[in-house]
């Protein structure tokens, strides 16, 4: 059996599936493993999702490839940085405790009529997941006692809109990597399974160790960013009237002519201004300010939780101790 969309999904008016055990994604029922036409991949730099363990894949349809060269309606040059996956692709991303115990698991499937994508709470015995429209709390707590809030349908579309493609995490920088493993799947491998339709003419040196340009503390500061923001801090995502375009571009090799690093740092917050009561700190902070973490407003705004101030905004609950200190080790050096 192959892992294509059934014909007919169950639930609510056949738009999506009621359990995860009937969206043909596991060889023989929840308990099994996902079956092997799902490739798993891991980004190189992923999303915080407060610490817990995510494993994801993908499924493209044998004899398909992701669009990666002009577009065929308006003749754009190729863009190694906006896939458009065919119809027929699927991805899957679990998320679970440190025991195994599994919280939720997202599917985004690209069908005939456009694009659909939602989440499925695992129950408290890991007998199935059911689908939730509105999100909420997870069945089980995370390590710590805390509850993780599945987000509902309508908050997975304000990230993937921002993309052509609506997919995440797997792009050209995504993949862009020393392989973690024989099986590891990197952009390299994309290539050389034929999966692209204009596959680049370069790839960067994966002696360097990251997708990202410049010294080692700019490429873990400027990768927590691409990894947690650039989704909706970029032109097409939801925070664009901001003009900060917090995603790296494959290619760029100099990290200070970087889109990312030009439309941010030493540049005034726009919203700044606005939230800056809020945040209980001084109007007219930069987004990066050279050498002061608390006076910048990308960083202060990935320390809170529990408001709209915080960020990313949507599924945390816990701050990233790890990450940040990435990116302070960054903006102190700038």
């Amino acid at each position: 059996m192959t892992c294509e969309t059934p014909a007919t999904a169950a639930g609510s008016g056949g738009k999506w599936y009621a359990t995860l055990s009937t969206a043909n994604i596991h060889a023989g029922g929840v308990s099994t493993a996902v079956r092997p036409c799902f490739v798993e991949f891991e980004p190189a730099y992923p999303l915080w999702s407060d610490g817990l363990h995510k494993r994801r894949w993908i499924y493209l349809p044998p004899g398909t490839k992701i669009e990666t060269g002009p577009n065929p309606v308006t003749g754009a040059a190729p863009n190694m940085d906006r896939w458009v996956f065919p119809v027929g692709t699927r991805f899957l991303k679990e998320f679970a405790r440190s025991d195994g115990k599994r919280l939720e698991t997202r599917i985004w499937e690209r069908t005939a009529t456009g694009y659909r994508y939602g989440a499925f709470r695992w129950r408290a015995d890991q007998s199935d997941a059911d689908y939730t429209e509105t999100g909420g709390p997870a069945a089980l707590t995370l390590d710590d006692g805390t509850v993780h809030d599945i987000p509902a349908r309508a908050e997975c579309a304000k990230c993937h809109d921002g993309e052509p493609g609506k997919g995440l995490g797997f792009s050209a920088v995504s993949l862009s990597k020393p392989p973690l493993s024989p099986s590891d799947l990197t952009l390299l491998r994309v290539i050389e399974r034929g999966w692209l339709s204009h596959p680049p003419s370069s790839l960067p040196d994966p002696a360097l160790g990251s997708p990202v340009p410049g010294t080692s503390i700019e490429a873990k500061g400027m990768g927590y960013l691409h990894g947690n923001c650039a989704h909706c801090h970029n032109p097409l995502g939801v925070a664009n009237a901001v003009d900060m375009q917090l995603r790296v571009r494959y290619g760029e090799t100099n990290a200070k002519t970087t889109f990312m690093w030009t439309t941010s740092v030493g540049v005034p917050s726009k919203t700044w201004t606005k939230l800056g009561a809020a945040l209980r700190i001084d109007p007219g902070t930069t987004a990066l300010a050279d050498g002061l973490p608390l006076k910048s407003a990308v960083y202060v705004r990935q320390t809170l939780r529990g408001s709209n101030d915080q960020m990313p905004q949507l599924g945390t609950v816990l701050v990233d101790t790890m990450g940040l200190k990435d990116l302070e080790a960054w903006i102190k050096g700038l």
